[in-house]
């Protein structure tokens, strides 16, 4: 049985496929595997938001703490990060300075206080040049550099890219959490039936697949499925959501626990966090995942590796937590495999393609 998990990974790059799930190269140091010195998985900057949420939302769900709003919850989870690893408090509050005063600096383009020069809203404030010298002159732009300085390498990260805005750093990691999580109602906690739930899906090709639902809600009779995406954009691809695997593969999921089963999912619900804007969908096409499956399948069954790169198109890679390895100073991993390197045949017995 293969899980969702492996068919995105391979589609989104079937080398990042080879080095997470079967390269010796990354045992016990895998993209997305938790070290035994690192809190955190290694993982870019961009994933850090939607990992403090899910952890404060797990939290929230426990009831342990009902005095204590979401957007403190998830400050919360990134100050015990800093803790666990021996930080410098000061770097924390740091961060919480830079979260306040970018705060203030975004909320003026998004009440559209500040607009673009056709008098319109910005759409993506962040890509615009005012909002940058706004962060310049505010000493921000440098302060982020000494938070990325004091805590990335200790926190297990690596430095992720966001298309059209540059570097994305643990300073708006922080700030982008924490704005997502003031935009967000949380549920009933008495209507959680879990977080990270592990399903399976039985599809009609035969196949079985694992999967986790990000959060699963029971509605009397009936169940309610929530996807999450916590990408730190402020726009987000409404027209393609019932075409994302993760939609469709929620809307067929049952409880992998046979002992704690769930009613039949009746919908599913898209949370864009970035923008607190959702979409609900009770009609998907199973087809598309099964040939998505097959897609995977069959590239994996023949040993078909090709890094994203090689297409000339690095905004992938620059969101990947594999990209110092596929991409490091030196040049990157195909000149493992470029015939007359030296010691060509050593290095292919030491890096197999299979």
């Amino acid at each position: 049985m293969r899980s969702l998990e492996e068919i995105h990974d391979y589609l989104f790059c079937s080398l990042f496929y080879y080095l997470k799930h079967q390269s010796p190269l990354m045992q016990g140091n895998r993209p997305g595997q938790a070290s035994k010195e690192s809190p955190l998985p290694s993982v870019t900057t961009l994933d850090l938001p939607g990992m403090a949420l899910s952890q404060a939302l797990a939290v929230y769900a426990g009831g342990k703490y009902p005095q204590i709003d979401f957007t403190r919850l998830v400050s919360l989870v990134w100050e015990a990060w800093w803790t666990q690893k021996k930080l410098d408090p000061q770097g924390f509050r740091l961060l919480s300075d830079y979260a306040q005063y970018r705060k203030n600096i975004l909320e003026q383009f998004l009440s559209g206080k500040i607009q673009g020069k056709d008098h319109q809203p910005y759409k993506e404030p962040r890509m615009s040049r005012r909002y940058q010298d706004m962060l310049e002159t505010a000493g921000l732009t440098r302060l982020a550099g000494q938070i990325d300085e004091s805590g990335l390498s200790a926190l297990g990260c690596v430095t992720g890219e966001m298309p059209g805005m540059g570097k994305y750093g643990l300073a708006d990691a922080y700030s982008d959490s924490l704005h997502m999580a003031a935009l967000y109602p949380p549920p009933l906690q008495e209507v959680i039936y879990g977080i990270g739930v592990p399903t399976i899906l039985r599809l009609v090709s035969g196949d079985t697949l694992a999967a986790k639902a990000d959060l699963v809600i029971l509605e009397k009779e009936a169940t309610l499925i929530e996807v999450h995406d916590f990408s730190p954009s402020l726009v987000f691809p409404r027209t393609w959501v019932g075409r994302k695997l993760e939609v469709i593969a929620a809307f067929y999921m049952e409880a992998a626990d046979p002992a704690k089963p769930f009613p039949q999912v009746e919908k599913v619900v898209y949370r864009h966090w970035m923008s607190g804007k959702t979409v609900e969908r009770r009609q998907l096409r199973e087809a598309r995942l099964i040939f998505a499956l097959e897609a995977a399948k069959r590239g994996i069954q023949a040993g078909i590796y090709l890094p994203q790169f090689l297409s000339g198109d690095l905004s992938r890679c620059r969101q990947c937590p594999a990209q110092e390895v596929c991409i490091p100073a030196s040049g990157d991993l195909m000149e493992w495999f470029l015939p007359g390197e030296a010691e060509y045949s050593q290095q292919l017995k030491r890096f197999p393609m299979q």
